[in-house]
């Protein structure tokens, strides 16, 4: 069964790779992540600006209560 997860992905840059996200009042956005049974993930909708945003565009993320 794969299981949804909204993670915050910030800005990053690095020596040779870079992420740039947000907005003009954050660096950062909320993506939801599927990962199958063999734990693969993979991004699957991103550009949300809060976690609220995404729960409510993805409410089955909202059933699973874990902390990383």
């Amino acid at each position: 069964m794969t299981q949804h997860f909204v993670v915050k992905i910030e800005s990053y840059d690095g020596c040779d790779t870079y992420i740039h996200c947000g907005s003009d009042d954050q660096d950062y956005l909320f993506a939801v992540v599927a990962v199958d049974e063999a734990g693969s993930a993979e991004v699957v909708d991103s550009g949300y600006r809060s976690r609220d945003e995404a729960i409510r565009a993805w409410p089955q993320t909202g059933q699973v209560s874990r902390t990383f």
